[in-house]
């Protein structure tokens, strides 16, 4: 019994021992499948790995194949904005060389008719000199043997004729004498008659008398001195004849004397027309040089970096200086406790404190237009001047903490380089006006703080010249998040890359509008990205006792820069609604929806962008926003429906009534459309029924609002409640 049970022990081990064999077999061979597999494992990776690398190097190549014929396709492009860069600047190039050629022509028929005329003055010019100097000398001669004869002749002249007139003078007085007695005679022969013994009696006395006389004439001189009387006569004739030609000759050298004068004056007048021919000629080798320096400066194939940041530089150049706000990056927690109605509050009363005041909704309409930049790009403030337009925007900055720039425009704006600047090719440079260089400083270097562009009385020119190109991008804005931003590419001269400017969040335009014969009427591409507030005519005016000094004003009250990070949180980007809220905004829009039908009987309609600016500003309204915080979600308690109400009411101003302008106020419009319209916001308990007849009555027969007193009954309302409750208070305490 114990062999068998031996025997079957060991068969068992030997079973088993075979068995064990047979698995170390079976092992040895599934270790040589797995080494082969293994093998071929690694040898399938060494493929694969042989193989991902030549599919990434061809991949390689192909991209750099594709990188390569993009490079070339751009290398393409730009060798062909360049050759079209430099075919226009060969046509200007070309113009301006025959321009120049045609001068140079010019210039040069000019230098020699010039040099003709310098010959011909020199030539005159040394024969005048010749005759002066001949003259001269003549003229000293002649004026020393002229007056030497003439001393001498006259007087001998004088002394001879002195003579003849003595002589005369003598003969004269006989003469007188004879005339005398002859008029005796007469006169006794008419008494005494003719009787011969008294005329024989003075007969005699005559004789007696007369041979008295020829006495007296036998002393007298004889023929030698009458003739030489008679000659000094003809020698007196003849000195005076010859008198008479020298004063003649005198006078030809008088004349010739003029003549040189004017020659010398003319000689005078050539020699300044010769000093202004080359002053004219320096001046145009000046304009040619500076041509020729503008040519090459225009025939440059490509201006250096170092050129544009050159150009660059006006950018720079700070606007804002020490006055500018930097504020600092502020944690999520430390923004809880700023509650915006108390900082609207602290901006109205340091506007009083400062001396001007503000309704409470105007203030809140124009931080609420703001807030929703990014549906309506741009604020509009429109009323009666003097009333504050451009104060607003100022005050409110300042007091707010936000960097401001006030840019007046001019009449002439007619295009986005009048707002922003230009390249100037004469000087070679770029020429960045003070709003570019404020926008380049508030988003490079202040842009976590808030900044205000006014555009004071914009529509001085029209607005889509100068600003559409922002309109646009602004509105394109808001679909793009963080720094995926539009660009307003700004021209810094050919040859050189644009400038563009990002259109950064943190900058928020507003402006102020006229509304008279000088200005231009918003079109409505404005009107349908803006708002526009139009402030009360005021019914006290009010005293100011001077206006003090805004930045003396803000260190005495202390101001704090608006941060992105807190005036992000006080902005709804998205209509947040719910339930009974949500209803009540539903049912205003329905109240747009019907409005619409009526505006179809005058051919016009709102399109869904107004509706979608009021919603996000009634959800951003500073009031609704507080009673939206504070009330459960859906919940709709009177005071956040009356703020609503407030809130579309502004809108329908704002954004509805300019829409209308122009109706005619008159017919089937004024039934079917404006008559239905105005009965649709009394049905709904809006304040705007004395604004509606009003903008039906000034326009001549135009629907064209222009008045805001539902601003004025609603502050005069809150103004007379306040004292109600004032006096109800202190009656209870006494």
């Amino acid at each position: 019994m114990e062999n068998v049970g031996t025997e079957e022990i060991e068969s068992g081990l030997l079973k088993n021992l075979q068995d064990l064999r047979r698995r170390e077999e079976q092992i040895a061979t599934l270790e040589k499948i797995l080494e082969e597999r293994q093998q071929n494992l690694t040898a399938r990776e060494q493929d694969f790995q042989i193989e991902t690398a030549r599919r990434q190097a061809e991949a390689l190549e192909e991209y750099w194949k594709k990188l390569e014929e993009l490079r070339q396709l751009a290398v393409q492009q730009q060798e062909a904005e360049l050759e079209k860069i430099r075919q226009a600047a060969e046509s200007e190039n070309a113009d301006r060389r025959a321009e120049l050629d045609k001068f140079e022509q010019e210039l040069q028929d000019f230098q020699a008719q010039l040099e003709s005329e310098r010959k011909a003055l020199k030539f005159e010019k040394q024969r005048l000199q010749k005759i002066e100097d001949g003259l001269s000398e003549r003229q000293a001669n002649l004026d020393d043997e002229v007056s030497e004869k003439i001393e001498d002749r006259v007087e001998s002249f004088e002394s001879q004729l002195q003579t003849a007139r003595d002589e005369l003078e003598r003969l004269r007085q006989e003469l007188r004498a004879k005339e005398i007695e002859l008029n005796d005679y007469a006169a006794f022969q008419s008494v005494y008659g003719s009787t011969p013994a008294i005329l024989q009696k003075k007969m005699q006395d005559l004789q007696s008398e007369n041979a008295g006389l020829r006495d007296e004439l036998g002393q007298r001189p004889g023929a030698e001195v009458q003739q030489e009387c008679s000659q000094l006569k003809s020698e007196c004739a003849r000195l005076r004849n010859e008198l008479e030609n020298q004063r003649a000759q005198f006078q030809n050298l008088q004349q010739q004397t003029v003549e040189i004068e004017t020659l010398r004056n003319d000689n005078t007048i050539l020699r300044a027309s010769n000093d202004s021919l080359k002053d004219s000629l320096e001046q145009r080798d000046d304009l040619i040089a500076r041509q020729d320096a503008q040519i090459k400066r225009l025939m440059a194939s490509e201006i250096t970096p170092a050129e544009r940041e050159k150009r660059m530089d006006s950018l720079r150049v700070s606007y804002l200086g020490d006055r500018a706000f930097n504020a600092p990056k502020i944690a999520p927690e430390d923004l809880q406790g700023v509650d915006e109605i108390e900082w609207l509050e602290k901006i109205s009363s340091a506007c009083k404190d400062y001396g001007i005041f503000f309704p409470q909704r105007v203030l809140y309409a124009f931080h609420t237009a703001f807030k929703i930049a990014n549906w309506s790009t741009i604020t509009v403030l429109a009323g009666v001047s003097g009333t504050g337009k451009s104060e607003l925007p100022r005050l409110y900055s300042a007091f707010g903490g936000f960097n401001f720039i006030p840019v007046a425009v001019q009449p002439n704006w007619d295009s986005q380089e009048s707002m922003l600047g230009f390249f100037n090719s004469i000087d070679n440079k770029f020429d960045a006006q003070p709003v570019l260089r404020f926008l380049y400083e508030c988003t490079e270097n202040f842009d976590n703080n808030m900044a205000v562009v006014l555009l004071d009385e914009m529509n001085l020119a029209h607005v889509e010249h100068y600003f559409a190109d922002f309109l646009s991008k602004l509105e394109t804005r808001r679909s793009l998040t963080g720094d995926n931003l539009p660009k307003i590419y700004v021209n810094l001269g050919a040859g050189v890359e644009p400038y563009g400017l990002k259109l950064k969040r943190n900058i928020l335009w507003c402006g102020t509008m006229n509304q008279d014969e000088t200005t231009k009427a918003l079109s409505d591409k404005v009107l349908d990205r803006g708002i526009v507030i139009n402030f009360p005519r005021p019914r006290e005016l009010r005293d100011r006792k001077g206006a003090m000094n805004l930045d003396n004003f803000c260190q005495k009250i202390g101001v704090t820069p608006m941060s992105m990070a807190l005036w992000n949180s006080w902005r709804v980007p998205r209509v947040d609604f719910e339930g009974k809220q949500l209803e009540k905004l539903i049912e205003y829009r329905r109240l747009l929806e019907k409005m619409n039908d009526y505006l179809s009987h005058a051919g016009r309609a709102i399109g869904h962008r107004v509706w979608q600016s009021i919603a996000h500003y009634v959800v951003n309204y500073p009031t609704v926003r507080a009673e939206f915080n504070k009330t459960p979600a859906g919940d709709l308690p009177s005071e956040m429906e009356e703020a609503i109400h407030t809130a579309v009411e502004d809108q329908i101003v704002q954004k509805v009534m300019p829409k209308l302008r122009g109706i005619d106020t008159r017919g089937k419009t004024r039934e079917n459309c404006l008559d239905k319209i105005k009965d649709l916001l009394h049905s709904a308990s809006f304040n705007l029924d004395k604004d509606f007849e009003r903008a039906c009555e000034m326009g001549y027969g135009q629907f064209m609002w222009g008045s805001a007193e539902y601003i004025e009954d609603d502050e005069s309302s809150a103004a007379a409640e306040v004292v109600t409750n004032d006096e109800g208070g202190a009656d209870g305490t006494d």
